[in-house]
């Protein structure tokens, strides 16, 4: 069970409260009387840190006052803290952690503004264990998150992926001229959290904090972090914006996430309107998705994007090079539109060039490139439209040209069958056949460029594929696993 009280403050409103303050600073050249209100931002904000408090866990607050000629932010300002000892506050606005708990911050210029800021760890160490809950597979590495709210990456390290601890090993990259890469063969955590969920991508990879911040880090080209720029980044950082998300998607070159509202936003390339906007470019901050439609779900795929509405209508929008839309039509959609069938989905998953989504019975249907067997096992065909996945299942995740997918007692896949894609020995070459991988019960599934990993039901994680950059994290470098291995237990 995830920490309670870290929530908590989230559901406190920002207040502003108008007061007489004698003890409020000397305004030179302002007459008091012109101020009309002080606003303090953000209202409510929760400072997360270590088991021991260092006094660097910082967050600055901006004091906005409210004059008859405006708004303005350079005035003399007078902060001070109800509970020091949960955090202090200097002339700048600066606010550091002192102790757990919660401190209303102050900001007086005649009126006063306040903030209410909480203090709180980042886990409980007492009840929770360190053992992933779920797994996300990008290309070449991998992200987990543990029940402690704790990312932990390995494999695939070359712009920061993994997001934390560089670590000193070098792997030889088998698909780009035998390259050597920073790579980590065993999980590492990344910095900072704690966090909701993760989801890793082509190059980068991206996490919803417990406050329903959205970070990201690893490769910045196109602007896929969200925070404004193109520049890489070794370390989560904040994606631009006031937004609060509950979940995250990453596709080849860019990401989207959803609010609580349901309101999807995407930011990053956008050459064939993989963001969902009429407006075809890309976007270093996050914009929303035209259609005002209430997602879900969602996720992304190397250039297009797909959706469940609440209502459970499927959508997809972006490119339609292989009729990966499911529209019914060929060429692609700068806005979201309807994959063409009656059925109402739960959950979908967007491949590379493929798209698959599970009905509310069970059924499970793919659309897209058909090469290699990836949308049913038997058609090759590319498909326009969605065509049904013989069996009844629970999960779904569409890779890179295979699909996997779980049912109430294991893991099956199919599709392109080299580098052990499909997870089992004695696959023959061009194989179409739906492989069981998994003869037990998963709470997680995820298919990456070339491989695939599952969270047991009853506890461990497994990968099988390519593990050429240690993207399984079981210690070893290895061109492919034909049968699922443990991930190695988290440090």
């Amino acid at each position: 069970m995830r920490p309670t009280h870290l929530l908590a403050a989230l559901l406190a409103a920002a207040s502003v409260v108008a007061c007489s303050d004698a003890g409020g600073p000397n305004l030179t050249g302002i007459n008091p009387v012109s101020i009309l209100d002080v606003t303090v931002i953000p209202g409510v904000d929760t400072l997360f840190v270590p088991d021991t408090i260092s006094g660097g866990e910082q967050l600055t607050l901006v004091a906005i006052v409210e004059t008859r000629a405006g708004p303005r932010t350079d005035l003399p300002i007078a902060w001070s803290s109800s509970e020091p000892s949960v955090a202090t506050v200097d002339d700048k606005g600066l606010v550091t952690a002192r102790g757990y708990g919660t401190t209303v911050i102050s900001a007086s210029a005649s009126r006063v503004g306040t903030a209410r800021v909480t203090v709180a760890p980042m886990f409980e160490a007492d009840t929770l264990s360190n053992v992933l809950v779920s797994v996300s597979g990008g290309d070449a590495f991998s992200c987990g998150l543990t029940e402690r709210d704790r990312v932990y990456c390995w494999g695939r390290n070359s712009v920061g992926q993994l997001g934390g601890l560089q670590p000193d090993t070098v792997c030889v990259n088998e698909y780009l001229n035998r390259d050597e890469e920073p790579c980590a063969l065993i999980p590492v955590r990344a910095a900072g959290g704690p966090y909701l969920q993760v989801a890793s991508g082509d190059e980068h990879a991206c996490a919803i904090r417990v406050d329903g911040r959205a970070f990201c880090w690893g490769s910045g080209v196109d602007g896929r972090l969200g925070n404004g720029t193109t520049a890489d980044r070794a370390e989560p950082t904040l994606v631009s914006g006031a937004h609060r998300f509950v979940s995250v998607t990453t596709g080849g070159k860019h990401s989207c996430a959803l609010t609580a509202a349901g309101s999807a936003w995407c930011w990053g390339l956008d050459t064939l309107g993989q963001l969902g906007n009429t407006l075809p470019a890309s976007s270093t901050t996050p914009i929303p998705v035209d259609g005002g439609r209430a997602f879900q779900a969602i996720s992304a795929g190397w250039l297009h994007t797909c959706g469940i509405t609440t209502e459970g209508e499927a959508l997809c929008w972006g490119s339609d090079t292989a009729q990966q839309l499911g529209n019914g039509s060929e060429g692609g959609s700068l806005t979201p539109v309807a994959v063409q069938t009656g059925l109402r989905f739960t959950a979908i998953s967007a491949g590379r060039d493929h798209s698959c989504a599970l009905a509310a019975g069970g059924q499970l249907y793919c659309w897209g490139a058909g090469a290699d067997g990836r949308l049913t096992g038997t058609e090759s065909l590319n498909m326009a439209t969605p065509v049904q996945v013989p069996g009844i299942w629970t999960r779904v995740a569409a890779g890179g040209s295979h699909t996997c997918a779980a049912s109430s007692n294991g893991v099956s896949c199919w599709g392109r069958y080299n580098l052990g894609r499909l997870g089992k020995e004695g696959v023959a070459a061009g194989s179409t056949s739906i492989t069981t991988v998994l003869s037990e019960a998963v709470t997680t599934l995820t298919a990456g460029e070339r491989h695939a990993c599952a969270v047991l039901a009853a506890g461990g994680t497994r990968c099988w594929g390519s593990n050429v950059m240690g993207a399984f994290g079981d210690g070893l470098q290895a061109l492919l696993r034909r049968t699922p291995v443990a991930v190695r237990p988290l440090s």
